[in-house]
């Protein structure tokens, strides 16, 4: 994956941004975890960044399925009743920021997702990428004819560089 970006060392102002991304996913996969245990499930599933239903040892009798993972049923209320309606409101304030939104963090009105055909056909679609090394920010923009370009306070680090610090990281581990 890593040379298909290039990297950088992100600024004040971008690794401020990085760290209230960071501090707003790890809140939302907390609240999923707290509502995950308020209802009794094992896991929740998620499509993109949005909660799709519940794996439960045993479903709740008012709930359906919406599809199997793994093997196992997952399952999300009906929005029958008020009550209903109000716990897929809940569910629906669960929703994590994908990697669009870290686009849009990160690069503002910027496209920061790559678009290249697959190696099998298809499509292949990258974006931003953001990794703490030792402690420090690293911010990774995928390489392509449509390459974002990196906010102004960042400094662009060799790939060699990049590789460097991350197995300094492994060693020190």
């Amino acid at each position: 994956m890593s040379d298909k970006y290039d990297w950088y060392l992100p600024g004040a102002e971008t690794t401020a941004r990085l760290e209230a991304a960071s501090a707003e996913q790890a809140a939302t996969q907390e609240a999923r975890k707290a509502f995950q245990d308020e209802i009794g499930a094992e896991m929740t599933v998620r499509q993109g960044g949005a909660v799709a239903g519940f794996v439960f040892s045993d479903p709740p009798g008012k709930w359906r399925c919406m599809g199997s993972i793994s093997g196992r049923d997952f399952y999300a209320p009906y929005r029958r009743s008020k009550a209903d309606k109000e716990l897929w409101s809940r569910i629906q304030g669960l929703h994590e920021t994908a990697a669009s939104g870290l686009n849009r963090d990160i690069l503002g009105d910027s496209w920061g997702i790559s678009c290249e055909p697959g190696p099998r056909g298809g499509f292949v679609l990258r974006g931003v990428s953001a990794q703490q090394v030792n402690g420090e920010w690293l911010l990774g923009l995928p390489r392509s004819k449509q390459a974002p370009t990196a906010p102004e306070d960042c400094t662009p680090i060799p790939l060699s560089e990049y590789y460097r610090r991350v197995e300094a990281e492994k060693d020190a581990a």
